[in-house]
């Protein structure tokens, strides 16, 4: 269809909407225009759901002033014929159904509630010391293992609240994070209204008796602010009634730069964190059981740089006028600029229609996934010369940084004395250097998460990641490490190895294990849903592959079974390290510093002219390898870039020359990674990881080849091709020893029926 427009305020398109008889299906839009455009020819292609009988094409201008001219209007053929669909079925036999019913709060079989300390608060508030830990108010150090719940779940009624708080502190949850308390499908803002203003009272009052029961429990709280709010014109914000749930035409990205979302935010986080819970009797901002506090979900603007259709086209051109308005100020003319950005070769970025003056600077949105390996800084695209981008990144980080300071000075006034947190996604290495500025770092982080937008049924790889290639393919774990930075509390907010991969018992504990090698702060499951439901991509409390290994993980964990790693690794970041473009992580040969996960610890430090840390070894490459050090550090200079070649080699060498705890017997050529504590191998060549610790021993992936796996006190012999058998002691004494041990054994777990 062709389509014109003139002054659309609102949105102007076609869609296909399927039908039985009278009966609406489903429907699929075309592009939305507004503003006043020429012709301009959209298409969309649809599949047939198998129940429809008609068709009915729309043209259509929403909630709009304007006018729009639709021609040409046609419907061509049918689509490419649909692959033959060949349903699997495992066989069963012998297979036994393993149910998690909701309610069960029983303390006969599992009980880890003495893990927890109750109330929740009684050793004060949370916070963070030079160290980059989480301790509470009186020396204690706070550790945090737990899950989330989200939209509606947030607000139970009350004897359900009572019901889910008492059963998470049976499987030793002593966190539980508030997840899209806002958005239109959460509980707490009242959309009816018309604006996001309001609080559904009753919804907050279940909200208050929950956060109650939960610290009862000694479940502490995990406290989002601005998840998936659906702002509205009529609060004042231009085309808010436009945006969509998700990131597409959604305020993500906007909501940092637009003032009077910002201004709406901090209503909100006024609203809610002095608000006084009368089950408590405190203010939110007064009550130590709220733990932290996370000021966006999933947001920020180095997302535009990612993402070329964020937010609305709105929104994109107040964008590019800040961004001209940005050049203009920090060059002044035209010729300046263009000097600025041209390259050693000649080759000047700015193009001849581009001027600041006039604000046609073009700004490049959703460029970073075209930024290739081969050179690692761009191509000869004026779009990704690495001199624009280096600008893009310092105009970005500007943004960033004020918003931050002004939710930070916002949240401070109110009297929050605990961690705050910025957002949970980093693209590039500047903005984990800017999210650094909040108090600790948080990370969402899944594995083979599901493509479930695909088309006609949605995709995703069902593969273990014990048996992947560790040096070329990303893994969540090395995304979170690459993030986490020296003096910062380290939480992992989301994780997941989501249903359907059959191989998802790998994921719990393989994860707990790492985060103790880590030694990183928090680490939460998403999610926990209310309902014993079938199994589902993220919920996992009636999965025996993920709930089923909650217990042993939580031990492992809250116990500290698995040692911190006894060498902590540095990685510095000179300032023109941190503003070079790079690939992202999907896309790049070899993901930075990803064998560090799996030996040492590893933090990212940012320095302006000197490193002055106190890691045991620092590791300087690529643009960085030139570092200035001071003091008499051990220092590992490699000058590769560490997206284009795999440096364990080279690093484990230079470990061994400087004598560095637990890699005196390490053999780099073999595909074997052993934590420098000795407690951790993961094999990716043989698909095998063991946990081998006094008191949690483990085996995870292919056991069936493995043969007879002995880690010293526990033999594993199995006959099931994938799987994870883990030993732990219950009474604190060593396997072997121990009077009382949990064994847990799964492998795979399906809904019945399941093809």
């Amino acid at each position: 269809v062709w389509i014109k427009t003139e002054g659309v305020t609102g949105q102007a398109y076609a869609h296909l909407a399927w039908q039985r008889g009278s009966k609406w299906l489903s429907e699929t839009p075309t592009p939305r225009l507004d503003g006043t455009a020429d012709w301009r020819k959209v298409t969309v292609s649809a599949v047939a759901p198998d129940e429809a009988d008609n068709l009915v094409v729309s043209l259509n201008l929403a909630r709009a002033k304007g006018t729009a001219w639709f021609d040409d209007v046609s419907v061509s053929g049918k689509s490419d014929v649909l692959p033959e669909v060949h349903y699997e079925f495992n066989d069963t036999e012998g297979w036994f159904p393993f149910p998690f019913p909701p309610d069960d709060t029983n303390l006969d079989g599992i009980d880890l509630t003495g893990l927890l300390h109750t109330p929740a608060g009684k050793h004060g508030f949370v916070t963070v010391r030079p160290d980059g830990h989480f301790y509470y108010e009186d020396g204690t150090r706070a550790r945090f293992f737990g899950t989330n719940v989200g939209g509606r779940d947030c607000a139970p009624e009350k004897e359900r609240a009572r019901r889910v708080a008492a059963r998470l502190a049976k499987y030793g949850v002593n966190m539980l994070r508030l997840h899209s308390l806002d958005g239109r499908y959460g509980p707490l803002i009242d959309y009816s209204q018309g604006t996001s203003q309001e609080f559904n009272a009753a919804a907050l009052d279940r909200i208050d008796y929950f956060i109650a029961e939960l610290k009862k429990r000694g479940i502490y709280v995990y406290m989002d602010l601005l998840d998936y709010r659906w702002f509205r014109t009529a609060d004042g914000v231009a085309r808010g009634d436009e945006f969509t749930h998700n990131w597409q035409g959604s305020m993500k990205g906007a909501s940092i730069f637009d003032e009077r979302m910002i201004e709406l935010q901090k209503d909100y986080a006024t609203k809610l964190l002095t608000h006084r819970n009368p089950y408590t009797g405190l203010r939110y901002v007064d009550d130590p059981a709220i733990a932290v506090v996370e000021t966006t979900n999933e947001n920020s603007i180095f997302y535009f740089f990612n993402m070329s259709g964020l937010s609305l086209e709105y929104y994109r051109d107040e964008l590019t006028r800040r961004w001209n308005a940005w050049l203009a100020s920090e060059y002044g003319r035209r010729d300046a600029l263009a000097r600025a950005w041209t390259d050693e070769e000649g080759r000047c970025a700015l193009v001849a229609e581009e001027d600041p003056a006039g604000g046609s600077v073009a700004l490049p949105f959703g460029m970073l996934g075209r930024i290739r390996p081969a050179t690692g800084e761009g191509t000869v695209d004026p779009l990704l010369s690495p001199l624009r981008v280096r600008d893009v990144l310092r105009f970005f980080a500007g943004i960033q940084r004020r918003y931050y300071e002004t939710m930070r000075s916002h949240l401070a006034g109110l009297g929050v004395r605990v961690p705050v947190a910025g957002t949970n996604q980093q693209f590039v290495v500047v903005d984990t250097e800017v999210d650094a500025m909040n108090d600790f770092m948080s990370r969402n982080q899944y594995w083979r998460h599901p493509q479930r937008n695909a088309r006609p049924f949605f995709k995703f790889a069902n593969e273990p990641l014990v048996a992947v290639d560790i040096p070329t393919v990303r893994n969540p774990l090395s995304v979170i490490a690459r993030t986490s930075v020296a003096g910062k509390p380290q939480a992992v907010a989301e994780f997941n190895f989501p249903w359907p991969n059959e191989y998802r018992c790998e994921g719990l504990l393989m994860s707990a294990a790492y985060a103790c090698l880590q030694d990183w702060d928090m680490f939460l499951l998403f999610s926990y849903g209310l309902d014993d439901g079938p199994l589902s991509m993220f919920r996992s409390q009636s999965d025996p592959a993920r709930w089923g290994e909650f217990p042993a993980a939580a031990m492992m964990f809250h116990r500290h079974d698995v040692a911190a790693a006894r060498n902590e690794v540095h990685v510095v970041h000179t300032p023109r390290d941190t503003f070079t473009p790079r690939p992202h992580t999907r896309y790049a040969k070899y993901t930075n510093y990803r064998f560090l996960t799996f030996t040492s610890k590893v933090r990212n430090v940012f320095i302006d002219e000197a490193y002055r840390g106190d890691a045991d070894v620092v590791l300087a490459c690529g643009l960085s390898a030139d570092a200035r050090v001071e003091g008499d550090r051990k220092v590992i200079r490699l000058s590769q870039r560490p997206w284009e070649e795999w440096l364990y080699p080279d690093f484990v060498g230079a470990a061994q020359r400087l004598q560095l705890p637990g890699y005196d017997r390490v053999d780099a050529k073999t595909k074997r990674l052993a934590s420098d504590t000795g407690e951790l191998s993961l094999d990716y060549g043989e698909g095998l990881l063991t946990i081998n610790t006094p008191c949690t021993k483990s085996a995870i992936g292919y056991l069936q080849n493995a043969g007879p796996i002995d880690l010293g006190g526990l033999r594993i012999d199995a006959r099931t091709e994938f799987a994870a058998v883990t030993a732990t002691s219950l009474d604190g004494e060593p396997i072997g020893r121990s009077r009382r041990v949990l064994l847990t054994s799964v492998a795979r777990a399906e809904n019945t029926a399941q093809g």
